[in-house]
């Protein structure tokens, strides 16, 4: 009995293993209408620092390495969502982790661009604030922020995510916001606390 278990254990996790196939999509617009290329051969996405939620990919295949860094919007790699955020050059070339609202836009965290009173450092030529919460933690998501990625006239936006922002995600579930206002306010906009309570609500995904 137990090695029949075993083998039909055995299956199951085989058959997951090839369902769970790579794909990408090119634009904003092929995300929104579910235009997405599967393919088969091997990826990685290296952790960048001790942030986990950025990362560079590699493959040994530099064709679709270079394709996927340079011409994707979107990745699906181990039933997880990535999106690349060349084009909103403020974070860098990177691939980050993400998540899909309820209308088609997507969330991600990074560090606070825009805060009063915050460092300023060098990117491409650009100097942007950055906020000194980016070098307080090691942890993944504690001292980020969340930004929400759109697209309108044409162009990719994307905007931080405040307390009025979640609060205004979660009407309609006054137990989820009940939970989410017994946060200290200072930790209202932090990524760990932001994502916990959208994914408890089934806003992301």
């Amino acid at each position: 009995m137990k090695l029949k278990l075993y083998i039909v254990s055995l299956f199951l996790l085989f058959a997951v293993h090839i369902n769970a196939q790579n794909r990408y999509c090119l634009t904003y617009d092929d995300f929104v209408s579910g235009h997405w290329v599967d393919f088969s051969d091997s990826i990685s996405l290296k952790s960048i620092h001790e942030n986990r939620l950025a990362y560079l990919l590699k493959s040994d295949n530099k064709e679709l390495r270079k394709m996927l860094n340079k011409s994707t919007f979107a990745l699906y790699y181990s039933d997880s969502l990535y999106v690349n955020l060349k084009e909103l050059k403020y974070f860098g070339d990177l691939f980050v982790r993400a998540w899909r609202l309820n209308d088609d836009r997507l969330l991600f965290a990074r560090p606070d661009i825009a805060p009063s009173g915050g460092l300023f450092v060098g990117y491409n030529g650009m100097t942007i604030p950055l906020s000194t919460k980016a070098f307080k933690s090691k942890s993944k998501m504690k001292n980020l922020v969340c930004y929400i990625l759109a697209k309108a006239d044409g162009t990719l936006t994307f905007e931080r995510v405040t307390e009025e922002t979640v609060l205004d995600l979660l009407k309609g579930d006054n137990s989820i916001m009940e939970r989410y206002l017994t946060y200290e306010l200072k930790r209202r906009d932090d990524a760990d606390v932001v994502t916990e309570v959208l994914l408890a609500a089934g806003v992301i995904e």
